[in-house]
């Protein structure tokens, strides 16, 4: 459910984003047209830049998590081959020490 909101968030960033650059180009566009450009220029680039920002942090966090697993992974099976009981408590500590990131 977390991803869908998370995406929905996603969205409506986006397009809150996009109708205000629209309405600032309407609404001054008529008798500036140069400050309705500028208006649209400068709002144009600090939307990528907060989008490509959130997703860098998004992409980080999932090869960070990635790497985790990977890591518990190799844990298990080196323990499950040298001992003929398996300790959950390390992976449930490192599974409790990674915090998730959610873009909301």
């Amino acid at each position: 459910m977390m991803a869908v909101i998370n995406k929905l968030m996603w969205l409506a960033c986006v397009l809150i984003s996009v109708s205000f650059l629209a309405l600032s180009y309407v609404v001054v566009g008529k008798d500036e047209r140069w400050l309705a450009n500028l208006i649209t220029g400068i709002g144009t680039v600090i939307m990528v830049s907060t989008l490509g920002t959130l997703c860098y942090w998004v992409i980080m966090n999932r090869i960070e998590a990635s790497k985790i697993r990977s890591i518990c992974r190799s844990s298990m099976a080196s323990r499950s081959q040298s001992l003929p009981t398996p300790y959950t408590s390390d992976t449930e500590i490192l599974n409790n020490e990674h915090k998730k990131l959610y873009a909301v």
